[in-house]
Parts: C-alpha cells; structure tokens; sequence
C-alpha cells in the first residue's frame, strides 16, 4: 500500500519502544549518548562544499537537506568536516 501511495518501492520501518541505541563513546564522550532511529551520532555536521564535490558525481543533484544535518558549515574545503575535533560557537565549546 505504502509502495502505491509514494509511486515507487518503498518499506515502512519503525524502531521498538523498548530499543536502546547509545552514540559511539569515541565520538559522543563519557556521558550516554541516547540515539533515535535515524540518528547514528548526537549531531551531523555538513560542509557545503562536500556536497558540491559530491553532486556532479550523482545522477540527479541532491539538497543538503536529504543529509537531515544539524550544524551546515561553509567556507571549508569539501570533506574537511571528517577532520574537524574541536569547534567553538559563541562562548560554547564543542568536541567530536
């Protein structure tokens, strides 16, 4: 039915209540790190310029917002996000 209704082949799939999925230590720290179904880390950071790097390599381009991100930054070279380990915003400090 699912499959009719979006015009292509599709699955319905939904995460048990009673599922417990923390974020990685290494990434997410010492304290627990609870994750919801589509989440694999507390944020995803984007980098715009990766996904001008990535887009002509695709069928059809895709929108920055496919990636659902939390944080989008720019002005960085494309992937440089996969090395970034400390960021500061405002007067916050923020490791990964």
């Amino acid at each position: 039915m699912v499959s009719r209704v979006m015009g292509e082949a599709v699955r319905l799939v939904r995460v048990a209540p009673d599922m417990e999925r923390a974020a990685n230590p290494r990434f997410a720290g010492a304290t627990p790190a609870p994750l919801g179904f589509a989440d694999g880390y507390p944020l995803l950071v984007c980098n715009q310029a990766s996904l001008e790097d990535l887009n002509p390599r695709l069928p059809r381009p895709i929108p920055i917002e496919r990636f659902r991100p939390n944080i989008v930054v720019s002005g960085l070279p494309a992937w440089a996000e996969d090395r970034i380990e400390t960021s500061r915003w405002g007067r916050s400090l923020c490791s990964w």
